[in-house]
């Protein structure tokens, strides 16, 4: 869910780990049209076993080399998402695409990961807000 005029953070597991990550991208889209995209620059990227080394707890064998992705978006980013006011609207859904090229120059590519878009109304926002 992303609530529009909100700073999230989005965290993605990769299959690599963090040294293997060459470069990374998220795109958003609405209604087929991209309206955001995030770069390499952007990304913090932690192998998972160092994820959980600093909670103190055990690792899978499977996430040995794997790392998590986060990315932040803005409020602006947020506020370029269009909410639309009609009932049980498809057009209120965003798609994330991530892109991900490793240090070998293989291109791996997740499906597009579908978001509810929420409006963030005055009545609903305890202190200050958009």
């Amino acid at each position: 869910m992303i609530i529009r005029g909100t700073t999230p953070y989005h965290n993605f597991t990769l299959p690599l780990a963090a040294d293997e990550v060459q470069s990374i991208y998220a795109t958003y889209f609405q209604e087929n049209k991209k309206v955001l995209e995030k770069g390499t620059s952007e990304f913090e990227i932690i192998d998972i076993e160092d994820l959980y080394e600093n909670a103190s707890m055990g690792i899978e064998s499977d996430e040995a080399n794997q790392s998590v992705a986060s990315v932040h978006l803005t409020q602006e980013d947020t506020l370029r998402f269009k909410y639309y006011f009609e009932p049980n609207t498809r057009r209120n859904f965003v798609f994330v695409q991530l892109t991900v090229v490793d240090t070998n120059g293989e291109v791996y590519r997740s499906i597009p990961l579908k978001q509810r878009l929420v409006p963030a109304f005055k009545d609903n926002v305890i202190e200050g807000g958009v």
